[in-house]
């Protein structure tokens, strides 16, 4: 324990430091692994909205659920057991660290309390007594020195001699004599190195017991003295459980610093890890959205096109069909002509006008001629009877002429009709009495 002032509070202070890197990094960690899932999940999100706007069967033709890929079941899977390993190995020692720590901070601080502070908080007491059970004490403890000091010289002695006994069993002094003696002195070499060592046995016997009695009669006795002493000192249980809750701080601070070093050597291991698994995930999910992308766009511009085709196709229709009804159209006027009633030519919907009234007899009577041989048309009866004709003419929509192949036979048609009903007048030539 530090002496100075200065370093007050320095205990706390790394555990209180340490508690924080943990659950910083744990922090950390728990938000890199919500981002991961998160951008998982939301690449999912987009995934289903293209799925539904492009049809199943199309777009899953092109690209598969996330989580049906190897990489991405590995980081859905990986992820999970990140957040499992994080709350076993270091949000639980971490958080259960710290609750004991709370719960022992007053014992725990006093470690770091300077001699002098911790001796003011023994308790104390003055006068006789206080020097009597000082001189008992000090008494009993003299003499437990000097049990002490025998029993450490009993046992040095066991030891000088059981060294001398190896020392004798392991030297060939007994062999050597055998061997240079005759027979008759091997007898008396034996039983004087059997001496030797029943001496030896016998001396390490005896101090033994010695060290028994001293430990089973005196040393005991004196302890229990002592203890008789204590008992009688109202004070002594004060400092048994100040040193009793010094010894448990110090037990409690062994046990908690290991749990804290472990989790945050695990934190920091794992943040390593979810970095890397972060930054492979993040290049998986904008791989697939730009993939995604892609594909969009290719079967937006299909789509387009295929809509530009389509409206094309539809132009070309109504063209057709427009065409086809003007050839409808002439058709119907050919055969008009050919019947004798050609249809008015502002009608462009085979509506023939009225054939009674003046109209009927304006074109189904045979042409008169003048004596210059032209031919006239009988006088109207009314100035407007030929206006609804002429205004039907200009409200005609959409007219194109006939094909040059329909205007010949039209013409050679009206050229027929004409010499069929022209008079000798005009075969003849012109009247020469007439002059021009």
């Amino acid at each position: 324990v530090p002496e100075d002032d200065n370093a007050n509070g320095h205990l706390i202070d790394c555990l209180v430091n340490q508690l924080d890197h943990g659950q910083n990094v744990a922090d950390h960690v728990e938000q890199r692994l919500a981002d991961m899932l998160k951008g998982l999940e939301e690449e999912r999100h987009e995934d289903q909205v293209k799925m539904t706007q492009y049809g199943n069967k199309l777009w899953r033709n092109h690209v598969k659920p996330a989580d049906t890929l190897p990489e991405g079941a590995a980081f859905q899977r990986a992820g999970q057991e990140f957040l499992t390993n994080l709350k076993k190995w270091v949000r639980e020692p971490l958080n259960r660290s710290k609750s004991i720590l709370q719960s022992n901070l007053q014992d725990v601080a006093r470690l770091d309390w300077p001699m002098v502070d911790l001796d003011a908080l023994m308790p104390f007491m003055e006068g006789r007594e206080a020097k009597q059970q000082t001189e008992q004490v000090k008494s009993i403890g003299k003499k437990l020195q000097e049990y002490g000091v025998e029993v450490d010289g009993l046992v040095a002695s066991s030891e000088s001699t059981l060294a001398d006994l190896r020392i004798l069993v392991d030297s060939d002094n007994v062999a050597y004599m055998l061997s240079c003696a005759p027979k008759s002195q091997h007898s008396k070499i034996l039983d004087a190195a059997q001496q030797d060592f029943t001496a030896g046995i016998n001396q390490v016997s005896a101090n033994r017991n010695r060290i028994d009695s001293l430990c089973d009669n005196k040393i005991a006795n004196a302890m229990e003295e002592l203890a008789m002493v204590e008992s009688n000192d109202a004070l002594s249980d004060e400092v048994r459980a100040l040193c009793r809750s010094l010894e448990t701080s110090i037990t409690t601070i062994e046990a908690i610093s290991e749990d804290i070093i472990v989790a945050c050597k695990y934190a920091d291991t794992l943040s390593e890890q979810v970095e890397q698994m972060f930054e492979q995930c993040q290049s998986f999910v904008v791989g697939r959205k730009m993939e995604a992308e892609e594909l969009a766009r290719e079967i937006d511009n299909q789509v387009s096109a295929r809509i530009t085709e389509m409206k094309n196709k539809e132009g070309s229709q109504k063209e057709m069909d427009e065409s086809k009804k003007r050839q409808e159209d002439l058709l119907a006027r050919i055969k008009s002509l050919e019947s004798g009633n050609p249809p008015s030519r502002g009608n462009t919907n085979n509506n023939t006008m009225p054939q009674g009234g003046a109209y009927a007899s304006a074109h189904s009577a045979q042409p008169q001629f003048s004596d210059d041989g032209f031919p006239t048309l009988p006088p109207s009866n009314t100035p407007h009877q030929q206006q609804p004709q002429q205004q039907q003419y200009h409200q005609q929509q959409n007219y194109a002429p006939p094909p040059p192949q329909q205007q010949q036979q039209q013409q050679q048609q009206g050229g027929d009709w004409w010499q069929q009903h022209a008079p000798a007048s005009i075969n003849q030539g012109a009247n020469p009495n007439v002059r021009y």
